[in-house]
This record gives structure tokens, C-alpha cells and sequence, in this order.
């Protein structure tokens, strides 16, 4: 075993010098350092006009951020959990690296494992993967309170900054706290640390409020930040927060990094007299109102996570409107007139700022259910194939580096089964969500790095045989899968049902449609159908048949406040099933035609648990938006084949599937395709091609 453990070492040595054995690299020289107050201070990146200079090992450079968001989650894990290990941490670095992207971002304090696998990679690396550390605020706790002055939120806010500041320099020792990353954190990767980015994507009501509670706040003046007129009281919070940890790593560690602030459309600094929501249209933030001073070499950026899709001014307002055209030639204007609303939100922002701005979250997921629409070119918040995937954030990417910006983070490195959305958190259980993977949800799709659960094998003996026709079940943590085999089986010619009952309640809760590669689907039983409880407010989902199509909702109706008209209510069919045999949901191979089922279009809320959504009838009064729909647990699922049109469902014979429940899903790590496609784009930029 020490022989192997000694062979491994020697690879990783190898592989990263890149010729043969040699010392490791020397991080201090990524560090310059300047005289303040008599103290030598040290940075390896600073704001120059509307640049932002790196030091690397072949010394200073301007630098486009080319960047990946790398969350804690991982499947069987909350975020809180702190799962991810070592050894994860050092393959995925790799993997980032020979992506050809160099800066890696994350949200708040990490495990000890994650700064000891970032100072042992970069000992070795060619070029060192640097770091944008964030620092985060409990949002349950600003959800509570509203109010970023509150005495609790704010020193929750500066707690947190000493914490990863004093990590980062490899000096903490964390007492453990649920919810939270804690342990002896003794690597010193401040070398790598390029900046701090503070805070969390602040909502318009805790913007708007945290100036209304505080009014006597309007003005700071710090050491090395301070706030300029015209400043309202959550911009001085900022600047406080900002000062103090400029200030602590300042006078503890003689050391500065960049400082930046997260921030989102929905609290920018710009007007959207076209935005139907109105949290979007309550008051922002803007940081050009907070200046620094001459102790901070570093400096500032602006802070965006920008997507094409939301909020919906990007549908619907003219950005052009607001575009100074004396600020760039006609050729550029016709150009900007010419592409997409996202490039023109995104040279807006850039006009209105002085500093120098990152994107700092960007992309698309790969989920099969879509949450929102982007209607300017289908750059939408789901139903992306993975190869699509990887064209559409190059093309974003292409879309910040035109607009003058400084730089993109993609959003993800990796899936995140733990995540929510707010077209389907009605329907699954907050406390299962770790444990399988729901492609309907958007929020869990957005990585690059996918785990894809493993397929438990087929049983022997079909499940159900009917005349010269087969079924088979199995699953996994994504899906249901039947197997239909037949002598001669011709996808466009067969047509069949395949029938479901889930709750056993003397009732067929759906069926499955087989008819040909465009016309097959499933449909829900009507008093069943989640997508008509939740959406009768929006339309009349009422019917007298007796199932449904599946549907998923998009959008509420609007009012669009500018050209004054009512925008319906926006929703689409996800039961329709699109064929396929790598991202499809049904394919013939042979004679037998595989079908998988999405856990969540079955109103299964929880398949670890084995747990579907209850009745709906009687709910609609007491039931809250937002909140779970109740659960029931079930011992398997019955299927019937129905094989002919005039079978009546009630003489179709019905066999159960089970399965087992699991505490931990099963999954294998998986590169996307969008990967190799960023890879090999990113690769030729950097050639020149």
C-alpha cells in the first residue's frame, strides 16, 4: 500500500510540473507589496481604472475572469453538511484547470479539506487556480429581520468575514456550528485569494427596508472605504462591512485583497419602468456610491449574477432606450441595436459604472423541466441538451466580453440535488431532496459536472406479459424506466397504454400514452393534477375529462407598467415525452422500446422514501403557496398493460413494482458534454483561433 500511495504521489508531481520532478511553485511571487502606515502591505490584484490587474508567475497581467461557481452540494448532502471531500476537491480542480478556466468562486467558508486540496493543487500547477472567496450572511436570519443593520444580521455579516479571512490565511479554528464549515483551517492559500465578494443576492424588500429603519445612517467614513453623498443606508452598511474587512486583514495578516459586493438584477442601480414585479422595482444598490482611500491598494469591482432569462424586464423592456449612444461609435450602437437584450442589459450596467464589472454568476441548466423562458433567443432556465448547454454560455460569455465587461463565473461547476424552484417545490419534499435527483427542477441542473445515478438491473421475469408483449420495471434516482419487448416492434406503428396506479385508492392516477415518436405522453388524472391545483388563480383549469395533459407552469399573469397590457399567464406541456436515446425519454433499440419516467410527473414527491402527493381535493382553502403539498407513503406502484383500444381499463390486469428505499442514492461523477465544449472553445481563444 505505501509503494502504491508513493507511485500516486510521484504521478501527481509529474503531471503538474509537466517536466519531471522539481520544486514547488513559489506563491509569493504572485504577491507585490507597498508601504502603508509603515507596514509592508501584500496583494496580488488591484483595480486600475476600468481594469483588473493579476499577478501571475510570468508577473502582471490585465485579466478577463474567466471563471466556474462552485457550490458544497453533492447527493446525500445538504450544503450544511460539508460533504465534499479532499480528494473531490483536488480531481475537480483538475478537471477545472484543464478547462482552460483559472478562477474558481465560492459562496462562503469552506471545509479545511477544501483549502488544504487548493494550497496542495496550486504547489504543483503551471498556473495557479485562483480564488474568489465569498463571505456569506444567514439568509434565514435577513429573511427574518429584513433589515441589514439589525444588530444580529450585522455582526452575523462580520463574524463570517474574520472567519474566512482568517481561514484563507490558514489561522482558525472553528468551532463546529450546524449549517456550517468548521475545524483547523492551517493552509495558507491567501497567495491565491484575488478577492472577497460580500454578501448574498439581497432581495428589493431587504434593500428597501434596511433604508427605512435607518435613516439616521447615511453617511460612512472608514480607514479604507467610505460612502459618498447622496448614499443611502444600506449602501453604508456595505461600505462599513467593506472597511472592516479590509481593515482586519489589513492589520493582522499585512495583506489586501480586491473587494466586491453580490448583487442581482432585482437590486441593481438602473430604472425598469417595464418590470411587472414589485420586489424587482424596490430599491437597490449601487457601489459607485462607496469610494476608497488611498490605504486600499486593491480596490473595488462591481458584483453581478445575470442570467437572460429573468427577471422579466429582460423580456419585455427595451434596454436600447437607456443606451448612451455617445459613448461609442455608430458601428458599435448598430451592433448592440442588432443582438440580444442580455448584451444591451449588460453594456447599460457597464455604462453606469465606473469600476470595472464581473459577472459573477452566468449559465443555464440542463434540466428536462423548464422554470423560465428567455424569449429573445431560447436561452431558457431548462430544456437544454448538454451540447447546448456549453454553446449558450460560450455565447454568454461572448456577450460579457463585448459588452466591456471583466469578466464571467459560470453557475455551476457541479449539480446540486438539494436545490428548489418554484415551479415544482410544491410538489417534493424539502427533507428527501438530497436523495434523488429530479430532472423537472431546474435549480438541481445547472452544472457542468453531472452524478448520474445508477440504474438498478431489469428483474429476470418481465413484470407483466400480455399476449406476445413484455414488461419490464426498474429505477433509479432520476427515474422510473419500463421496458416494452415485442417480436417485431416498430416504434411508429405501435400503439399501447400503459396504465398507472400510484396511491391504490381505486383509481388510475395516469397513463401512459405509447403512439408514435411525436404523439406519445403521459396524462393525470384531472382531480390529481398538481399543475390545475396551483394554477386555478391564474387560469380556469377546470374539465370534465377524465385526465389531463401534464403541464408546468412558467410564468403568473403580468402587467406590464411602460406599454400598459395584461401578458397571460405563460405554461407548457412537460408530459409530452420527446424521443430520443441519449437526452430523450424514450427510444427502440431492437425489439424492445425503453421508457423512463420522471419520479416527479408521477406526483412522486420523495422515491427514497417511497412517498406520492395525497389527495388534493379540499386543500385549496388552507392551502398556502409555496409550501409542501401533503404526502403519503406507498409500498410500489401498479402497472397494467392495455394493449387494445376497446380494452376497458377495469379488465386490465395490474402487477406491483416495488423498490427499495435508500438513505444513500447511488450515482457515478460524470463530465458533461457542455464541458468538452467550453473546453475546447476556451482552448482555442487561448490560441488565437
Amino acid at each position: 500500500m505505501k509503494k502504491y500511495l508513493i507511485v500516486c504521489t510521484l504521478i501527481f508531481v509529474l503531471f503538474f510540473t509537466g517536466i519531471g520532478l522539481k520544486i514547488s511553485q513559489n506563491h509569493e511571487s504572485l504577491l507585490q507589496s507597498q508601504i502603508i502606515d509603515g507596514k509592508n502591505i501584500k496583494y496580488n490584484s488591484y483595480v486600475q481604472e476600468d481594469k483588473i490587474i493579476v499577478n501571475t508567475y510570468k508577473g502582471e497581467e490585465e485579466t478577463f475572469i474567466t471563471g466556474v461557481n462552485i457550490g458544497l452540494g453533492k447527493p446525500g448532502y445538504y450544503p450544511g453538511d460539508i460533504g465534499i471531500n479532499k480528494q473531490e476537491y483536488l480531481r475537480w480542480f483538475l478537471q477545472i484547470s484543464e478547462m482552460n478556466v483559472n478562477f474558481i468562486r465560492v459562496y462562503t467558508l469552506q471545509s479545511p479539506d477544501f483549502y488544504d486540496a487548493l494550497f496542495e493543487f496550486n504547489r504543483y500547477a503551471k498556473a495557479p487556480l485562483y480564488l474568489i472567496q465569498g463571505a456569506y450572511v444567514n439568509e434565514e436570519l435577513v429573511a427574518k429581520e429584513k433589515d441589514m443593520w439589525n444588530k444580529n444580521v450585522y455582526t452575523d455579516f462580520n463574524t463570517e468575514v474574520k472567519n474566512v479571512i482568517d481561514a484563507v490565511h490558514g489561522n482558525a479554528n472553528i468551532k463546529a456550528i450546524k449549517g456550517h464549515a468548521s475545524g483547523v483551517y492551517n493552509k495558507d492559500v491567501s497567495a491565491y485569494v484575488i478577492s472577497y465578494l460580500l454578501g448574498i443576492e439581497f432581495d428589493g424588500e431587504t434593500v428597501t427596508t434596511t433604508n427605512a429603519n435607518n435613516t439616521d445612517k447615511s453617511s460612512f467614513k472608514g480607514e479604507y472605504l467610505y460612502t459618498k453623498a447622496g448614499s443611502k443606508p444600506f449602501e453604508v452598511m456595505l461600505a462599513s462591512i467593506g472597511d472592516f474587512a479590509v481593515g482586519y486583514e489589513t492589520k493582522n495578516y499585512s495583506s489586501q485583497k480586491m473587494i466586491a459586493f453580490s448583487n442581482w438584477p432585482t437590486s441593481d442601480p438602473l430604472e425598469h419602468p417595464n418590470e411587472p414585479e414589485e420586489m424587482n422595482n424596490m430599491d437597490g444598490f449601487d457601489v459607485e456610491k462607496i469610494g476608497s482611500t488611498d490605504k486600499f491598494v486593491s480596490g473595488m469591482y462591481a458584483s453581478y449574477h445575470i442570467y437572460p432569462y429573468y427577471p422579466d424586464f429582460l423580456n419585455y423592456e427595451d434596454q436600447m432606450q437607456f443606451i448612451d449612444k455617445s459613448m461609442m461609435t455608430a458601428s458599435e450602437y448598430k451592433e448592440l441595436k442588432n443582438s440580444n437584450p442580455y448584451r444591451q442589459y449588460l453594456v447599460r450596467l457597464n455604462q453606469h459604472h465606473i469600476t470595472p464589472v464581473v459577472i459573477a454568476e452566468f449559465g443555464v441548466p440542463t434540466s428536462r423541466g423548464v422554470t423560465h423562458e428567455d424569449l429573445s433567443r431560447g436561452y431558457n432556465q431548462g430544456g437544454i441538451s448538454e451540447a447546448k448547454q456549453g454553446e449558450m454560455i460560450i455565447s454568454m460569455l461572448g456577450d460579457i466580453k463585448s459588452a466591456g465587461l471583466n469578466g464571467g463565473i459560470i453557475f455551476a461547476w457541479q449539480d446540486e440535488w438539494f436545490k428548489r424552484t418554484w415551479n415544482t417545490m410544491e410538489q417534493n419534499t424539502a427533507e428527501g431532496r438530497i436523495r434523488w435527483h429530479d430532472v423537472q427542477t431546474s435549480e438541481e441542473n445547472f452544472g457542468l459536472l453531472a452524478f448520474d445515478p445508477v440504474m438498478r438491473p431489469y428483474s429476470k421475469d418481465p413484470l407483466i406479459v400480455e399476449n406476445d408483449t413484455q414488461l419490464y420495471t426498474t429505477y433509479d434516482e432520476e427515474y422510473l424506466w419500463v421496458k416494452i419487448v415485442k417480436d417485431g416492434i416498430d416504434i411508429n406503428k405501435e400503439k399501447l397504454q400503459i396504465l398507472i396506479d400510484t396511491k391504490k385508492d381505486k383509481g388510475i392516477e395516469f397513463i401512459l400514452n405509447l403512439d408514435g415518436k411525436n404523439n406519445t405522453r403521459i396524462q393525470v388524472e384531472s382531480n390529481y393534477d398538481p399543475f390545475a391545483f396551483l394554477f386555478s388563480k391564474q387560469i380556469d383549469t377546470k374539465t370534465d375529462k377524465e385526465y389531463s395533459n401534464i403541464n408546468l407552469r412558467l410564468r403568473n399573469k403580468i402587467y406590464l407598467p411602460q406599454d400598459d397590457i395584461l401578458v397571460e399567464p405563460s405554461y407548457y406541456e412537460t408530459g409530452k415525452l420527446v424521443y430520443g436515446n441519449k437526452e430523450g425519454d424514450f427510444y427502440q433499440t431492437g425489439n424492445s422500446i425503453e421508457i423512463k419516467i420522471p419520479w416527479l410527473t408521477l406526483n412522486v414527491s420523495d422515491p427514497s422514501t417511497k412517498s406520492v402527493l395525497g389527495n388534493l381535493n379540499g386543500l385549496f382553502s388552507s392551502f398556502v403557496a409555496g409550501s409542501e403539498l401533503p404526502s403519503v407513503k406507498i409500498d410500489g406502484i401498479s402497472l397494467g398493460l392495455k394493449l387494445g383500444s376497446n380494452q376497458k381499463n377495469e379488465d386490465v390486469k395490474f402487477a406491483e413494482f416495488t423498490w427499495d428505499s435508500w438513505e444513500a442514492p447511488k450515482y457515478e461523477e460524470r463530465l458533461k458534454d457542455s464541458y468538452y465544449y467550453i473546453k475546447n472553445a476556451l482552448n482555442n481563444k487561448a490560441k488565437g483561433e
